[in-house]
């Protein structure tokens, strides 16, 4: 799930192959300009990760949330088998004292609030759920995309490296191009998943 990108060991290795150019200054800065796709490479591969990160605490956040809402419906369950003990008590047991019949009564009712209480709380941990598997793939989307630009920068740096070495303009621009759809990708992967859908329309 971590990029395996290594930032400064593409940057060292773009310098060796500056110091060995023969092209001139032309080379150089080819060579430089591979050099500053390495950096944005570092930085889309350093945010890939944290989306990567951010989505398995989501993913964690959603499973504690399942298992509090599978206790609460438990105890709902537990609470509601209780109250209709009481009610058929006090419907079949026609003997007993209106003392009894009335704290019997109670309880029921104390149940019933209490029944109320936990279904809420059961649907609340119900919709952190939803939220947290929502926020989870999200997530996860960004750093898939995050880690396809990051592929594309690479390509970039090797290409355009041979072409500093090679004073090849056909492989300039394909380098270029490379690091232009990396920087596409790397932006999208930015824009939260939600916005997407506007950004397409618009």
């Amino acid at each position: 799930m971590q990029s395996e990108f290594d930032a400064h060991h593409a940057i060292e290795e773009t310098q060796e192959r500056t110091e060995h150019a023969h092209g001139g200054g032309a080379s150089r800065n080819i060579l430089l300009l591979a050099a500053l796709i390495a950096v944005v490479a570092a930085i889309a591969s350093l945010f890939a990760n944290q989306r990567a990160t951010a989505a398995l605490q989501a993913k964690n956040d959603a499973i504690l949330a399942q298992a509090k809402a599978s206790d609460a419906y438990n105890f709902y369950q537990a609470r509601s088998i209780k109250s209709h003990l009481y009610d058929a008590v006090i419907g079949a047991a026609a003997s007993l004292s209106p003392s009894a019949r009335k704290q019997l009564t109670a309880t029921m009712a104390h149940e019933g609030r209490d029944q109320k209480k936990l279904l809420a709380e059961a649907q609340g941990y119900e919709k952190q759920v939803e939220a947290n598997q929502r926020k989870s793939e999200e997530l996860m989307y960004s750093h898939e995309v995050l880690e396809a630009s990051v592929t594309f920068f690479e390509v970039a740096i090797a290409i355009t490296s041979i072409a500093g070495i090679t004073n090849s303009r056909l492989l300039v621009v394909v380098g270029l191009s490379a690091a232009g759809i990396g920087i596409v990708l790397a932006v999208w992967g930015f824009i939260p998943p939600t916005l997407h859908a506007v950004a397409t329309k618009g």
